[in-house]
């Protein structure tokens, strides 16, 4: 109110301010004095003791100014406790723990004034003026209490009707119920408030409401309400009469609170409360809700009927209990490890009611609920998944045989017991292809399959399912094998069939007496496993091939070592026979000719010893080995008449390859590095830059670019005494060895042959 319609103020203002912490009391009492030295200001950091002067007598305060928290007894309870002695005294509730909560709960008690705390000595101005304000010499009138800065200043919407005006009209609002509703004062006053209700409006909440203001007692309802613009908010409402000194009803006065956010919030809580319920009792796997110690304090349908109990029963049990691969002390450990938001994953084995066990695979997580620790333990059934991690384990273990099959008859006989055993299919069979007859062959089959059917066929072109499997390359699942028109035998006794081409060697067909036997997953691991069949037989019939190819070698190398050991015998004969005469002349005759006649004779059985060392090479290699290079280099050095050469070897890499057809390679490329480079020769032994070889060089004369295609041809010398046989058991030793050979040039401009072996 202006300043000219206050009351003349007492020659004191005597404030009780009461306050548990000493200091904050002290200073608001010494503000207060600075502020007007009216102000006569009692302390008490006792709620009860300052209740207890109240009682003693109210008329020696003229107001009383309180903080809310207090260890003892809050600032709302003081209020109630002095309104017990005193409807009149004024009271100011001045704390730092405002909200509209508590705005709306003191005001509905009957206080005073109510002026958060806002930091800093301004405050204290407030608080003074506010104080000031009040009327402390007479009790106020209900009109005069409408205008009360308390009410201005509410955070909340507050509205104030008549009842002794028909249809209890509102004859005041303030400022924040008009931004509540967005009606201006003069669209409210004179109506009655249900101005605000609407469509969705609950008829229950309305009479709740209406009930309350009937019995004059305080009523508080959540009611759905419109804005002047349509849109809706909840409301708050709470409704409280109000009273003159004789007793006599003469308002009611309504606290507004817009709790749309929260009702909102509730009502998404509640959803998700019933959807996480219905996941709860409807999930596929198995849940359960443990206690710290391991107890079940929920658990959902699925686990009860897995685990055959009833739910009652489950509940009186602990984890353990039915957890064949735990114990108390493990799970009490696990549980007493795990923090807030901690997930755990562990296998177990549970145990049914009727004694059986199946495998389980358990996510725990760890969430605390009103202080208490809780665990949600997700299950789930693995025993399909560890049914196929065995299968597909013996399946792997069977490849190993399969591999180490002689031939193609074993693979056969190997796969159709796998197919048996691990594949749990008796009714199989596995059909060779006879690329003679062109047809497919029985190779193999089951004791099962030989009971059912009386004799298996051959197939040949156009007459089978099988045979248009084996010829389009793709793999076949008949769910009903009797309505297939294609099929061999019209009275098949079989219900379905896979059939699964193994490349160009042959078909394997898994079938069973029922239709619709094969699901997804058994007809992966059959593809899986068919894919291994075939590169056994495969890798059968590459080393039948070797094997007939080293046999074919063999016997061209024995009728080759045959033809140049008669060469040797036939042409050493003579030669011996003119050396002979020769020795003879030579004691008879002093003649420079018989010299040369002796070196002719000499070069030709070089000729011939070469003949037989690159004859008895052959193509072939015998028992490989890892070899050394460094060592085999420097072994091979002292072999050879090197003179003042030099040998370099640059790497110590190991070679998997024949040792004495090796020996031969290095020997020969050192002896023709030093007949071409001359006695002071440097040969390199090293390994090709990429890894993929190794190379010898030398810094001699090199190898002109035109004869480097033609040096390792047999015969051909690029001078001296060399017969041209050396390089050429080079290049057949190289290419015996499945390796290739170049003929390049160094990087000091001499010969270089590279040797690849990858």
């Amino acid at each position: 109110m202006p300043s000219s319609e206050r009351r003349s103020p007492p020659r004191q203002i005597r404030v009780l301010y009461v306050d548990d912490d000493r200091a904050v009391a002290e200073l608001a009492a010494a503000q207060l004095t600075r502020h007007d030295e009216r102000f006569a200001v009692t302390i008490e950091t006792a709620p009860e003791e300052a209740l207890e002067r109240v009682r003693e007598d109210p008329r020696q305060f003229d107001c009383v100014v309180s903080d809310y928290e207090m260890s003892t007894m809050d600032g709302l309870a003081l209020l109630d406790a002095v309104r017990e002695r005193d409807e009149r005294l004024p009271f100011v509730l001045f704390t730092g723990a405002g909200s509209e909560e508590l705005a709306s709960e003191a005001i509905a008690r009957g206080v005073t004034d109510y002026l958060p705390k806002s930091g800093g000595t301004e405050q204290y101005a407030v608080l003074a003026d506010r104080v000031r304000d009040l009327d402390v010499a007479a009790g106020d009138d209900r009109a005069v209490e409408m205008k009360l800065p308390a009410i201005e200043a509410a955070p909340v919407g507050i509205a104030i009707s008549d009842p002794h005006r028909a249809d209890n009209p509102l004859v005041y609002v303030n400022e924040r119920f008009e931004a509540l509703t967005g009606y201006d004062e003069s669209e409210i006053l004179g109506r009655n408030c249900r101005f605000l209700q609407g469509e969705e409006t609950a008829e229950a909440a309305v009479a709740e409401l209406r009930a309350g203001i009937d019995a004059e007692e305080h009523v508080s309802v959540e009611v759905l309400n419109y804005r002047k613009d349509g849109t809706t908010f909840w409301n708050q409402v709470d409704v409280a009469p109000l009273y003159d000194d004789a007793g006599e009803l003469t308002h009611f006065v309504g606290f507004q609170r817009d709790v749309t956010e929260r009702h909102e919030h509730e009502a998404r809580v509640e959803a998700d409360a019933a959807k996480l319920e219905a996941l709860f009792e409807n999930s596929p796997d198995m849940i359960e809700v443990l206690d710290a110690a391991g107890g079940r304090r929920a658990v959902n349908r699925r686990l009860c009927e897995e685990l055959g109990y009833e739910e009652s029963t489950l509940l009186d049990t602990a984890v353990w209990e039915t957890d064949r691969l735990t114990t108390p002390d493990e799970v009490r450990e696990r549980l007493a490890g795990m923090d807030d938001g901690d997930r755990r994953r562990f296998e177990g084995e549970l145990e049914r009611d009727d004694g059986s066990t199946f495998p389980v695979e358990v996510h725990l997580i760890r969430f605390d609920v009103d202080g208490e620790r809780r665990f949600v333990s997700v299950i789930r059934d693995v025993t399909e998944q560890k049914r196929r991690e065995e299968t597909l384990r013996a399946l792997y273990q069977s490849t190993q045989s399969l591999m180490d099959a002689a031939d193609q008859q074993a693979v056969a006989d190997e796969a159709v017991e796998t197919a048996r055993s691990v594949l749990d299919r008796p009714l199989n069979t596995l059909w060779l292809y006879d690329e003679d007859a062109d047809a497919l062959r029985p190779a193999a089959t089951t004791a099962e399959t030989r009971a059912v059917f009386d004799g298996l066929p051959t197939y040949t072109g156009g007459e089978s399912l099988a045979w248009e499997a084996f010829q389009n390359g793709e793999v076949a699942v008949y769910d009903d094998l009797g309505a297939e028109e294609g099929r061999y035998n019209a009275e098949t006794v079989v219900g379905s069939e896979i059939t699964l081409p193994l490349g160009p060697y042959g078909v394997l067909t898994i079938g069973s007496r029922e239709t619709d036997a094969f699901d997804d997953e058994e007809t992966w691991r059959a593809r899986l496993f068919a894919r291994t069949v075939e590169s056994a037989l495969a890798q059968t019939h590459r080393e039948e091939e070797l094997r007939a190819q080293r046999a074919e070698l063999e016997r061209q190398n024995d009728r080759l070592d045959a033809f140049a050991g008669v060469v040797s015998h036939d042409l050493r004969t003579p030669l011996n026979v003119a050396d002979g005469y020769l020795e003879l002349m030579a004691a008879d005759v002093d003649d420079e000719r018989i010299a040369k006649a002796r070196d002719a004779l000499d070069r030709m059985d070089g000729i011939i010893e070469e003949t037989l060392t690159l004859a008895r090479q052959g193509r072939t290699v015998g028992e490989m080995e890892d070899v050394g290079l460094s060592e085999l280099a420097r072994r091979c050095w002292e072999r050879v008449e090197t003179g003042a050469a030099t040998l370099d070897v640059e790497s110590d890499r190991a070679l998997r390859g024949d040792r004495d057809r090796l020996q031969h390679v290095f020997e020969n490329l050192f002896r023709n590095a030093v007949e071409h480079g001359g006695d002071d020769v440097t040969v390199t032994v090293g390994t090709l830059d990429d890894g993929g070889g190794f190379y010898v060089a030398d810094d001699g004369a090199g190898i002109p670019p035109d004869q480097r295609d033609v040096v390792l041809e047999p015969g051909h010398s690029t001078g001296g005494d060399g017969v041209g046989f050396g390089l050429a058991i080079v290049a057949e030793i190289v290419d015996a060895h499945g390796w290739t050979i170049e003929v390049t040039e160094s990087a000091a401009g001499g010969a270089r042959f590279e040797i690849r072996t990858a």
